[in-house]
């Protein structure tokens, strides 16, 4: 990121490689944990950099493994607040958001021994977003973002409700859900599912829309039909975007992947600046990018 002049952006979302042997084009994604972690801070270290002070750095990660676990979040949150303490990168920790993918789930299960308490293997439903801010907490040149008084209140909660109200850009709305099911209906019938199986995984769908979660978990779905080993949904950093930014101001993503954060910033009206190791999927995030500006968004 050397062409990025020191304080340009005022936010990054990203979402890095989560070391789990995932085929990625020109990135081997099973490192040595700590030279994971060393790959990692060296990004940080330039994030920090070019944001500006009190700009945001919105960090998407799960946690990976089983034997044993690895809690990848805290790792990382732990590097940068390590960071903070010894490399004079004033990091200020603001938090995290869970971002709940059960609606994506059905009712599959991680299995291990089932219906037994030899070895109940727990699956994962959820990601992690932390949240920091450089040097201090308020962006001095902050301004209106554009999102509504109710989407304030509720995203600041870090509880999203899946409801669309009359004034919510949201995708989220009864038409979605209606369509949702009839996807898996049509899906279940595809595959010959007995009664019970599609009562249960529509019972989940419906119930994710209208239960209410509880704190710091947004429901969010997972990408899907995107030639990328791990794309992550537009509405992820378009809701980051539009909290933590103005119109105009500039977002960078140092893992831009699929391109989900340059799409979601042409669509709320900022510019912004991706990278990535890979010619084939630069070249998909321009395709997608190029495909927004064209919808009157």
């Amino acid at each position: 990121m050397a062409e990025l002049p020191d304080g340009c952006a005022q936010l990054v979302v990203t979402s890095p490689p989560y070391n789990v042997g995932k085929s990625y084009d020109n990135h081997s994604d099973d490192l040595p944990l700590d030279d994971y972690l060393t790959f990692l801070n060296q990004v940080w270290r330039e994030c920090y950099r070019v944001l500006t002070p009190g700009g945001r750095l919105c960090i998407n990660v799960a946690n990976t493994n089983r034997k044993p676990y690895l809690p990848l979040n805290a790792l990382i949150t732990a590097e940068i607040l390590r960071m903070a303490r010894t490399e004079d990168l004033h990091w200020c920790m603001r938090g995290e958001i869970i971002w709940d993918k059960a609606a994506s789930a059905g009712i599959s299960t991680a299995w291990g021994s089932f219906a037994s308490s030899t070895n109940p293997v727990l699956r994962d439903m959820h990601e992690y977003i932390m949240v920091f801010s450089k040097d201090q907490f308020k962006l001095p040149d902050g301004g209106k973002t554009g999102i509504t008084g109710g989407q304030f209140v509720d995203w600041t909660r870090s509880i999203w409700r899946p409801e669309a109200s009359p004034d919510d850009k949201s995708p989220y709305s009864l038409a979605d859900l209606e369509r949702r099911l009839r996807d898996k209906l049509k899906d279940a019938r595809h595959r010959d599912k007995d009664d019970a199986w599609i009562a249960e995984s529509m019972a989940r769908a419906a119930w994710q829309y209208v239960s209410q979660p509880g704190e710091s978990v947004w429901p969010m779905t997972t990408e899907s039909g995107v030639d990328h080993p791990a794309p992550f949904p537009i509405e992820l950093p378009r809701r980051l975007i539009l909290l933590y930014t103005s119109p105009g101001d500039l977002v960078l993503d140092p893992f831009m992947g699929a391109g989900a954060t340059a799409v979601a910033a042409v669509r709320t009206g900022r510019h912004f600046v991706g990278y990535d190791i890979s010619e084939e999927y630069c070249a998909l995030a321009q395709k997608r990018v190029a495909e927004s500006r064209l919808v009157n968004w």
